[in-house]
């Protein structure tokens, strides 16, 4: 992605994945939950980007399940303004945005007033619970924050019965990884990768 952006192919190549998954979303056999699309900022913050979704969505017949985007940060945000315009926007489309790949000391807190529906914990943060203190305080306090807010919290890569356990008993509403699912061909993903978590809840489902 830093490289499509740097040659001015970032719309492009996520119009083209976009196209992608809501086809394959469509020939998925009983679909659960929603279908999350990663989403650079540089291609978020453009005009012409919740008309795009809402077109591509009505074209394939996506609009059955929820989509949801989860805003990847190649680059700095600087108009922070705007970007809750843009979030808000979508919204009324219904259409809900999560901040990814949220990491140990992440530097994105100021992000924290926007209207997202959901956090992501990186894989790396999720690996540190079970051996340092550190990650797991500061999980707790990303929790509380997103609980209070009405917010999901999402862990990555949750690949060993360690790890899934650790989420759920710190609390983690839905929990993402090799443990729970692999992935498969949209014909033969009954399953899915995120599972519900049965911690107690603060957040929505998606």
């Amino acid at each position: 992605m830093p490289l499509a952006e740097k040659l001015g192919l970032a719309l492009d190549l996520t119009h083209a994945v976009l196209e992608r998954v809501a086809h394959d979303w469509q020939q998925t056999p009983s679909p659960k939950g929603g279908l999350a699309v990663n989403m650079p900022l540089s291609v978020l913050m453009l005009p012409e980007t919740p008309a795009l979704l809402a077109a591509t969505l009505r074209r394939h017949g996506a609009g059955r399940r929820p989509l949801l985007l989860e805003l990847t940060e190649t680059e700095a945000i600087r108009d922070t303004a705007r970007l809750r315009r843009v979030m808000l926007r979508l919204k009324r489309l219904g259409i809900p945005a999560l901040l990814d790949d949220v990491t140990l000391g992440d530097h994105r807190r100021r992000l924290a007033g926007l209207p997202f529906a959901g956090v992501k914990r990186d894989r790396s943060l999720v690996e540190a619970l079970p051996r340092q203190m550190r990650a797991r305080h500061f999980l707790r306090r990303i929790l509380k924050d997103a609980h209070a807010k009405g917010r999901y919290v999402i862990a990555e890569g949750v690949s060993t019965p360690l790890l899934h356990r650790t989420t759920r008993g710190l609390g983690v509403d839905f929990a993402q990884g090799f443990q729970l699912g692999k992935p498969e061909p949209p014909q033969q993903n009954r399953r899915g990768q995120t599972r519900l978590s049965p911690a107690r809840r603060g957040g929505r489902a998606p």
